[in-house]
């Protein structure tokens, strides 16, 4: 294992801070995410595109209708930006409703995606599903990708790390939890 930058120290000290004052546990044996030297840096444009498409996969999983669902992807140019299984799903007839949750969880990713890009203003503790509509009130605003990119701010990496950092923490903690057959921390 490699030695940890100061940046990874810091972050993981910065992390655990805020879970303990939550009331989360925190487990100090967990690696370290990668650093900002290590991470593959994406643009703004790919960041922008892959959260539209994972909202037109999420809205189609949450019910929404096909042709709707179809006309998002063309408007918005998405379909080189759907990953295979995104594409079979969005051309299945009829998916299982098991299908259909699953895709429907990608808003919680678009959300994500939509915070990198300055379009939601805090991630905050994840208490609840993101609810998608203020994110289809977004897309709806700007009409078409080249708006919706353009108007697209990407936070510094080192923010978009500190967060993933943190969720990886949280998500240790839900599955900590499940795995010990208790309920999950502080209503994660």
């Amino acid at each position: 294992m490699t030695d940890l930058s100061q940046e990874q120290l810091d972050r993981i000290h910065r992390s655990e801070k805020r879970l303990a004052a939550e009331g989360v546990p925190v487990n100090p044996h967990l690696p370290a995410i990668e650093s900002t030297a290590e991470c593959k840096h994406r643009t703004a444009a790919e960041i922008g595109y892959r959260a539209l498409a994972l909202m037109a996969v999420a809205m189609s999983g949450a019910g929404q209708e096909k042709a709707t669902t179809r006309k998002i992807v063309a408007d918005f140019c998405l379909g080189e930006w759907l990953s295979p299984k995104e594409r079979e799903f969005l051309s299945a007839e009829a998916p299982a409703s098991q299908e259909r949750v699953n895709f429907a969880w990608r808003g919680e990713a678009a959300h994500t995606l939509f915070w990198a890009l300055r379009y939601v203003s805090a991630l905050g503790m994840p208490t609840q599903p993101c609810d998608p509509r203020p994110l289809m009130k977004i897309m709806k605003q700007h009409g078409a990708a080249g708006p919706f990119i353009a108007a697209g701010v990407l936070r510094p990496i080192s923010e978009i790390l500190d967060e993933a950092d943190l969720i990886y923490r949280y998500h240790w903690a839900v599955v900590d939890a499940r795995l010990h057959g208790r309920a999950a921390p502080v209503g994660l």
